[in-house]
């Protein structure tokens, strides 16, 4: 299983149905080169089962359009049918900050107040640097990806992609003066022709 499977902790047949990754100011602290001290920062994960039979890919990108910080959002059903989202915010204090963890679970309740979404209780996941980082032991080069770019290599990852494969792309498409961002949303958009398309 994926990482962030895991951390998602969703009941066995849930299905991904969407992911979105959403524009971060340029000059976000997370953003900036990590530098010899490596990647700095926290990514704050929500899981959410929202109280709708609304379709939970608008429902999501509704909610993170509040967000002050948004990095991406994922989405899809349950089992039984119902909706999941999740959302990913991002912190550029370490964990080890007390006023981040309640800062971001106060920017998701404030969307949740603003949409007009019910979700019942929730609890906040923080994905430090270091533990980001450590996902990718042992499977190539990424001393100077961004938390942000951390993250996103995992959100790949969880389209069943192997993260072996993922950096790979990612640092042969730098070799050749691509762009990260745009890297992994080819890898993202490759996910999402396949999962969309089949016989009705």
């Amino acid at each position: 299983m994926s990482h962030l499977g895991m951390l998602l902790d969703l009941e066995d047949g849930s299905r991904l149905t969407d992911v979105a990754l959403h524009p971060v100011e340029e000059d976000h602290p997370d953003l900036a080169p990590t530098g010899e001290g490596g990647a700095q920062g926290t990514v704050y994960l929500h899981v959410l089962t929202p109280q709708t039979t609304h379709d939970p890919a608008s429902l999501a990108n509704a909610v993170a359009a509040f967000l002050p910080a948004r990095l991406a959002t994922i989405s899809g059903y349950r089992p039984d049918g119902r909706a999941w989202i999740a959302t990913a915010q991002l912190s550029p204090h370490a964990i080890e900050e007390l006023n981040a963890g309640p800062a971001a679970d106060a920017g998701l309740r404030r969307a949740l107040g603003l949409t007009g979404t019910s979700v019942g209780r929730f609890k906040g996941l923080a994905l430090p640097a270091h533990m980001l980082a450590a996902a990718y032991d042992g499977v190539g080069g990424v001393a100077d990806w961004s938390v942000a770019e951390l993250f996103v290599g995992l959100l790949v990852e969880l389209t069943n992609a192997t993260l072996v494969d993922i950096v790979a792309h990612v640092n042969a498409g730098l070799s050749r003066e691509e762009d990260r961002h745009g890297l992994f949303g080819e890898l993202l958009g490759e996910w999402s022709a396949w999962e969309f398309r089949g016989d009705f």
